[in-house]
């Protein structure tokens, strides 16, 4: 619609400006003019004078409608890139959030604060000679030797509500897979899947933090699932930076 009315603007300008050019042609009785116009529109000053107002005035006006609608396709696209982005906020953001608040809890619950440092000694082959590092670690992790006090069972009912708070929130993922497909390039929409599938792995190390048997197991799915969990963050990022420069398909920019 917006390239009618613009093609339209563009036919309604060159054929004011073909009769402008034939006004300075008017027929004259001593010759032989092709070019049959009443002759009393050119000699008549009335009409010449509306004219002449009339021209500049609908060239504004077409002026004015043009960049009007330029400026509301603007808009337009602003309002969606808006929507679009808080609609990745309410989707993919939520979800890794509710992954991020159960890992945190289970941290929580099995560490305490390391008042404590840890020396090494290291020797160097070249010299022979032993070096002391002082290395710290903010946090220890205190794992319980009774079963019944393993993340599985005791947060059995936390992790249930997780469950069902995390498969809500991948319906909506879906839904705005289609909007991603519908108003962007395939790059991106191949963009968001990868981001999606990534989501699998993570909360499949989340499952195992929460089966750990020991404190091995404990601090080893923890870091899997804190790696996995900020590569996806960066994914995330990025997909919204495509998404502000990528270009609106259904929208005439």
């Amino acid at each position: 619609m917006n390239k009618i009315n613009f093609s339209l603007c563009i036919i309604l300008i060159i054929s004011i400006s073909i009769l402008l050019g034939i006004s300075y042609n008017v027929y004259d009785e001593k010759e032989n003019s092709s070019l049959i116009l009443p002759k009393f529109i050119f000699e008549n000053e009335f009409i010449q004078q509306v004219i002449l107002i009339s021209i500049p005035t609908a060239s504004a006006f077409i002026t004015s409608l043009y960049i009007t609608n330029t400026w509301q396709i603007r808009k337009e696209k602003l309002e969606l890139q808006r929507k679009i982005l808080g609609e990745v906020d309410d989707s993919i953001v939520n979800c890794l959030q509710i992954l991020k608040n159960f890992d945190r809890m289970l941290w929580s619950k099995y560490t305490i604060v390391n008042t404590t440092t840890e020396t090494t000694e290291t020797k160097e082959k070249t010299t022979e000679t032993k070096e002391k590092t002082t290395e710290t670690k903010l946090y220890e992790t205190k794992f319980p030797s009774e079963e019944s006090e393993y993340p599985n069972p005791k947060f059995e009912k936390e992790h249930d509500l997780f469950l069902i708070n995390y498969a809500d929130k991948t319906l909506e993922l879906w839904k705005f897979s289609s909007t991603i497909k519908l108003y962007f390039k395939k790059n991106l929409f191949d963009d968001f899947n990868k981001i999606v599938k990534s989501l699998d792995p993570t909360h499949g190390e989340l499952e195992k933090l929460y089966n750990s048997k020991n404190e091995s197991e404990f601090d080893l799915f923890h870091k899997q699932f804190m790696s996995k969990r900020k590569t996806i963050e960066s994914q995330i990022i990025k997909f919204k930076e495509d998404l502000v420069q990528g270009k609106i398909n259904k929208l005439n920019v």
